[in-house]
């Protein structure tokens, strides 16, 4: 009886720790303040701001078919981080069966929702955080770990993160689309776990 009685104290003091742990680690979910994609060739001076999804594609022998997104995330109301991820939401990934998507740390660049254009948008620049590889299933979340990136402009002060995605794999069938903030469910997220 003893026995069982220690058992039962020890699974109920390790519940407790486990219970105390996952009550001081809080996740925060911050949404876009802004995302858009631009495009090249005869919509270059378009503006796709107001687009339900979010389009990546390199194609380099064909004008007009090269498409390069933007997010940004209001971080002014964080204080702490343990760790930072960003979470997209493929719905849709075209033939090419091994995709590599470029993920840049822009931040400081100056870019809006409602004016960006592939004239006027910081195409090139910016720190490389990541390389992620999808293939061609969409329906997937991708996950790109920001922890460092934001701890430091939570540490600078710095009120916004923003990020370009590239698809850096020059294919006809290389698209990929994610859903943006407009689209219906499964928008993108910067989660905070502190």
């Amino acid at each position: 009886m003893r026995k069982l009685y220690k058992s039962f104290m020890l699974v109920l003091t390790l519940a407790l720790v486990c219970m105390a742990v996952n009550a001081a680690a809080a996740e925060v979910v911050l949404n876009p303040v802004a995302d858009t994609f631009v495009r090249d060739g005869d919509n270059a001076a378009e503006n796709f701001g107001d687009a339900d999804r979010l389009e990546l594609k390199w194609e380099s022998d064909r004008e007009g078919m090269t498409r390069i997104s933007f997010i940004k995330f209001d971080i002014s109301d964080i204080t702490a981080v343990e760790k930072a991820t960003l979470r997209l939401w493929v719905e849709f990934s075209d033939v090419l069966e091994s995709k590599v998507i470029g993920v840049y740390d822009v931040t400081g660049e100056e870019w809006s929702e409602s004016e960006l254009t592939w004239e006027n948008a910081p195409l090139t620049g910016g720190t490389h955080v990541k390389d992620l590889y999808t293939d061609n299933l969409g329906y997937l979340w991708l996950k790109v770990d920001l922890t460092e990136q934001v701890k430091q402009y939570i540490l600078d002060g710095v009120q916004e993160i923003s990020i370009r995605l590239e698809n850096k794999s020059d294919h006809w069938g290389g698209a990929v689309f994610i859903t943006s903030k407009e689209g219906e469910n499964n928008h993108p997220e910067l989660v905070i776990v502190n």
